[in-house]
């Protein structure tokens, strides 16, 4: 499965969960908690109230060599987001990925951010 067909997929929408493709396409699924939530909306209200320019984002699907990942936040500099934002799952990572500490990026994505954060919060 492509993430343009999880994107369309009417089933696939308004679940209570997050969803990835691993690097066969297949659906991974990730439950998340209210107090993950709570933690990732104060994570992207610092970033904006720290940052002047650039796009501050939740839940950011991003292509890697193992299929497409969704970070918590990232920030994406402003050059970086145009040459993204009309793509279904961005092609290269944001330059701050905030991701939960249990989640694995592939070298791919990492070398493209420039700094990555993992964090403990609770998803399940």
């Amino acid at each position: 499965m492509k993430w343009e067909e999880v994107c369309e997929n009417k089933l696939l929408q308004d679940l209570p969960f997050k969803i990835e493709l691993n690097k066969w396409g297949q659906i991974i699924m990730s439950p998340v908690k209210i107090k993950h939530s709570f933690h990732q909306g104060r994570i992207q209200r610092l970033l904006e109230s720290l940052l002047n320019s650039g796009e501050v984002m939740p839940e950011c699907a991003i292509d890697t060599s193992d299929g497409v990942k969704v970070t918590d936040v990232v920030w994406y500099s402003e050059e970086r987001f145009d040459k993204i934002q009309d793509e279904v799952s961005a092609s290269i990572a944001a330059e701050i990925c905030i991701l939960p500490s249990h989640q694995i990026i592939s070298v791919a994505a990492r070398s493209a951010a420039t700094l990555i954060i993992w964090w403990e919060g609770s998803r399940s």
